[in-house]
């Protein structure tokens, strides 16, 4: 239906239409120059459409280490060099400390860089000091209501799924005759046989492999993978 109404709008310099999920689908431009001219084409909010570049098509984002924690951003940005791709902008991420059983998150040496352009540089230089960089990998997001990866149970729109065999939730809370045991437990996300909930670590250590991968062979990693 939405692809009929773009295609009938007379739009220009579309190579393809495909539907991608509910309610969303994806236009592909013979350029890109076409592709921020389709952005603004009135057609869209015509018919409640919005169109928009995904930011994983126009940047890309990667962390460097052992920047000391004194160093305020500002004071980084006036001094951080990238040869070969424009910087967009410069974040310190937290690490997670505890102590006597409490948990805070304080800040840590490593830097989360937005970069211009489809390919991750290979290095940057901070005060004339190389440092290698590495993709930025976000911890997978899972949702506690249906337990698939992806997004968080504040907007799911699907029916809550039993942990332990997959299927939809039990009636009046009934414990699933599967929990506590290791025999026949279905997970939602592979069809694996562990907890849906330990497909964060299997995909954590997937995206790790890939992002060694990216790294060596200098290709790009489709930015699906990559929520947050």
């Amino acid at each position: 239906m939405i692809s009929s109404i773009i295609a009938k709008s007379g739009i220009p310099d579309i190579q393809e239409i495909k539907k991608i999920g509910r309610g969303k689908i994806f236009i592909e431009a013979k350029s890109a120059a076409a592709a921020n001219r389709l952005v603004d084409n009135p057609a869209f909010p015509k018919h409640n459409l919005k169109a928009f570049i995904p930011a994983f098509r126009v940047l890309r984002e990667g962390v460097i280490q052992d920047v000391p924690t004194e160093l305020e951003l500002d004071y980084i940005r006036r001094h951080i060099e990238s040869p070969c791709s424009k910087i967009l902008d410069i974040y310190r991420l937290n690490r997670r400390i505890t102590t006597n059983g409490k948990s805070e998150y304080v800040p840590s040496k490593t830097l989360r860089i937005k970069f211009a352009g489809q390919v991750l540089p290979r290095d940057v230089f901070l005060f004339k000091t190389k440092h290698e960089v590495r993709p930025f990998i976000p911890k997978p997001r899972i949702c506690f209501t249906c337990y698939t990866v992806g997004h968080i149970a504040k907007v799911c729109k699907g029916p809550p799924r039993c942990l332990y065999c997959g299927n939809n939730g039990h009636v009046d809370e009934d414990p699933c005759p599967l929990r506590g045991t290791e025999v026949d437990i279905v997970c939602i996300n592979c069809k694996g046989s562990h907890l849906a909930s330990d497909h964060l670590q299997r995909m954590s250590n997937h995206l790790q492999k890939m992002s060694d991968i990216s790294k060596q062979d200098h290709i790009i990693i489709d930015g699906k993978y990559f929520h947050r």
